[in-house]
């Protein structure tokens, strides 16, 4: 039993630290709440950041409408023609009133197939422009793109050679 009494402070020091451990992960086991609150936090701002990321600038945004716009500007038929049989099929989807039933009844139901089908037939014709329209656009990107990469290569290709010829020069160094 003759411990020295620094070795016993040493133990107790010891005995003491690990305690402490023990009831810091007690205690953190027994703070559910916090321990929720903590993961729904960093779940948020994992999904803030993903979501900030992702979403266009303001200037990315004004770009798109330009397009659109210029896109109208540059092809209303279609614009027109997509407007009219949205319109259309809007008016479609509005339920018929007894007084229409009564007074039209066939009528307005022939009237309402024949609006229908032509409503289709300009829905279909102004997404046939829309696609035409993006397809032209993208050619045109394509081309220009393929323009300034060839101009580009010859623009090296001579900055290179105008380098490689200057190396070779008998006054130079």
């Amino acid at each position: 039993m003759g411990q020295d009494p620094t070795e016993i402070r040493e133990e107790i020091a010891q005995t003491r630290e690990e305690m402490g451990q023990t009831v810091d992960a007690l205690g953190h086991k027994a703070d559910v709440k916090g321990r929720v609150a903590g993961y729904v936090t960093d779940k948020k701002d994992a999904l803030m950041g993903t979501v900030s990321e992702t979403m266009p600038d303001g200037a990315a945004v004004k770009e798109k409408s330009r397009r659109v716009g210029r896109t109208a500007q540059e092809n209303p038929i279609g614009l027109a023609l997509a407007g009219a049989a949205t319109g259309f099929l809007v008016g479609l989807a509005l339920p018929s009133t007894r007084m229409e039933d009564d007074r039209i009844g066939e009528v307005a139901d022939d009237l309402k197939e024949r609006v229908r089908e032509t409503g289709q037939q300009a829905l279909e014709s102004g997404k046939e422009i829309a696609r035409e329209t993006a397809s032209t656009a993208v050619e045109t990107a394509k081309e220009a793109s393929r323009d300034k990469g060839d101009e580009l290569s010859s623009q090296l290709q001579e900055g290179v050679g105008q380098a490689t010829s200057g190396s070779t020069d008998p006054e130079r160094p």
